[in-house]
């Protein structure tokens, strides 16, 4: 598991319990005397409007560990894990990461034999199968399916193996013998 997700994480929980503390402390001071209640009703607004401020700030912080990649070679090194090969040319690639979900989108030319060593074991041939991302980048070119080899493989919390991290998990992977074309598609949900 990624530490920003254990530590964002934790920050929101904090936020959560400083909010509920600070609705207590307001109750609280709402059923005493007027001494407790003035010192009860200011300490619990200060803390409410501190725990909701910070937890604006952790929502925001979230957004920017959990936004989108779109640097193309940490794309392609997170899903091949190597760097893209000298033969690889026109790489494009967006990775999106959230707290319970993930997913991965590449496009790029190369040859007929590193598409071969590229290609996951795991996967298998199906032609009707043509990667869609979830979020469809500019750059995308839709594949067609008669010019296209499209392998893939997907599992459920039903299928995965004892040590999976994803209770579903999909890849796709295509590649256009005429042009060269490789898309690959994987999405993930915990």
């Amino acid at each position: 598991m990624n530490i920003f997700y254990l530590f964002g994480g934790l920050l929101l929980l904090i936020c959560f319990a400083g909010v509920l503390g600070s609705v207590g402390v307001l109750l609280f001071g709402c059923l005493t005397k007027k001494l407790v209640r003035k010192f009860a009703l200011t300490l619990g607004g200060l803390g409410l409007c501190v725990s909701l401020l910070a937890l604006g700030l952790v929502a925001g912080c979230n957004q920017l560990l959990w936004g989108p990649t779109t640097d193309a070679t940490s794309v392609y090194e997170h899903a091949f894990n190597a760097a893209p090969p000298a033969s690889i040319t026109n790489l494009q690639g967006i990775a999106f990461y959230g707290p319970d979900s993930a997913s991965r989108v590449l496009q790029f030319t190369t040859d007929e034999a590193t598409f071969r060593l590229l290609l996951p074991k795991h996967l298998s041939r199906k032609d009707t199968e043509i990667p869609t991302p979830n979020v469809t980048p500019e750059w995308w070119t839709p594949s067609n399916p008669a010019e296209a080899e499209a392998y893939h493989h997907s599992s459920d919390f039903t299928q995965r193996a004892a040590n999976a991290v994803a209770a579903f998990e999909s890849t796709t992977m295509t590649w256009n013998p005429k042009t060269g074309l490789i898309q690959y598609v994987w999405k993930a949900v915990d």
